[in-house]
């Protein structure tokens, strides 16, 4: 993926990248990366992933990554977002955060 990031600075990648570490390899890669932290209340997440049919990662799972989740520091260039609102307001937000 961190190939992915250099390879184009316009390039858009989906990860989980729970935990700063996982998010220093990418920066490693790519330094200019841009991070958006979609934060939702747990019961949000719950029923959004019980919801799912057919997804790779089970409910089962999901404490253990709310567990595991390490929120981006100050430090670190990106957005948290709150999930409370449509997807496209969602995008809407994220375009027009300062890079």
């Amino acid at each position: 993926m961190g190939a992915a990031l250099a390879a184009d600075p316009a390039v858009v990648v989906a990860c989980s990248a729970l935990k700063r570490s996982y998010r220093d390899r990418l920066r490693a890669s790519a330094p200019t990366v841009f991070f958006v932290h979609l934060d939702a209340p747990r019961e949000r997440v719950v029923a959004q992933t019980t919801a799912r049919r057919d997804h790779f990662m089970p409910p089962a799972l999901l404490a253990s990554q709310l567990q595991a989740l390490e929120p981006l520091g100050p430090d670190e260039q990106g957005i948290a977002v709150t999930v409370d609102a449509a997807p496209e307001e969602l995008v809407e937000r994220i375009c027009q955060a300062p890079v």
